[in-house]
């Protein structure tokens, strides 16, 4: 079979066998057969290239992933697919060095996607780290094919909360561009798309850790609240109990009570520094939370049996501000 292939393979059967072999955790194997593709003349394909420039950005091989990139231009070869996109955004991603101060962004289109129906296109603006322009030209070209693909698909689900954590990721902990990561995170909401932070617990943390530090609570929440709160149920005590002390630090005493709520209605049990802070949020007065005591946990007071006190208590809990404004 091996044989054969070697004499008859086509460039789809030379793609199944690169990503079995990357799969497998065997890059040196898929770069071998990547090799004997082209020592043969078999065509290079976009999604065959875009697999070899994703294995090997991941494998941190960033000037061989950096050739592979190079030849998609060469050959004129533009993805079109998320997935194929997505490969470039984490090259991409990789080679762009950390930034001390927030970046601007541009909400324009990539040159070479439509800005609408009619086919106009809209300039571009340069940035003085190309690699970070790139990433927002390669973003912005995925949101192009959202709009165009079957969202409803497992697949293009899985590449798109894959692109959407890394971007997240990229725009929190790269660029410090937490303004442009809030409206990312109100986009994900509307769109019930999950970033799946809930399995990468170290890059969870950084992300929830820097929005907290800066004030973006709602987000948070957002955050932690998406696919039945998985992340929510996933987070450690001691993160809520900093999130509670962020949001009394910066005088948002009504959203320290939402997240104390929050914790009692996601199970998680409230450590001994949390009911500390609740207590003292109760002493403060102002909003009181009142709701069922299942709900409530401790510090609460049970009251408000009708319908109408239920409905107020469910307002007052739930439905959030935007985004606090910045100390």
């Amino acid at each position: 079979e091996r044989l054969e292939l070697e004499v008859n393979g086509t460039a789809d059967d030379y793609f199944y066998l690169i990503q079995a072999w990357i799969k497998c955790g065997e890059l040196k194997r898929a770069t071998l057969a990547f090799e004997k593709m082209e020592s043969i003349g078999v065509p290079l394909r976009v999604r065959t290239l875009a697999a070899m420039t994703r294995a090997h950005a991941r494998s941190g091989n960033l000037a061989v992933a950096g050739t592979m990139v190079q030849r998609m231009k060469d050959m004129n070869l533009h993805p079109s697919s998320i997935y194929d996109l997505s490969a470039l955004l984490e090259y991409y991603i990789k080679m762009t060095p950390v930034s001390s101060s927030s970046y601007s962004t541009s909400t324009a289109p990539p040159a070479s996607y439509p800005a609408d129906d009619t086919g106009a296109t809209t300039t571009q603006r340069t940035s003085s780290n190309p690699s970070q322009e790139r990433v927002r030209e390669i973003w912005r070209a995925i949101e192009y094919q959202l709009q165009r693909q079957d969202s409803a698909s497992t697949t293009v689900l899985s590449n798109t909360s894959f692109s959407y954590r890394i971007y997240l990721t990229f725009l929190v902990n790269k660029v410090h561009d937490l303004d442009s990561a809030a409206e990312l995170i109100d986009k994900m909401v509307v769109k019930n798309i999950s970033p799946e932070l809930e399995r990468y617990q170290k890059t969870a943390l950084s992300v929830l850790q820097r929005l907290m530090k800066h004030g973006y609570f709602t987000e948070v929440t957002m955050l932690l609240g998406q696919k039945n709160a998985a992340l929510a149920r996933v987070t450690p005590q001691n993160v809520w109990g900093n999130l509670m002390e962020a949001c009394m630090a910066r005088n948002e005493n009504q959203t320290a009570r939402w997240v104390y709520n929050d914790m009692i209605r996601y199970g998680i049990p409230p450590s001994v520094k949390c009911k500390k802070m609740f207590s003292e949020l109760q002493q403060l007065g102002g909003t009181t939370d009142r709701a069922d005591p299942t709900v409530a946990g401790p510090g609460h007071t049970a009251t408000g049996n009708t319908k109408d006190e239920t409905s107020n208590i469910l307002n007052i809990l739930f439905n959030r501000q935007p985004k606090p404004v910045l100390s």
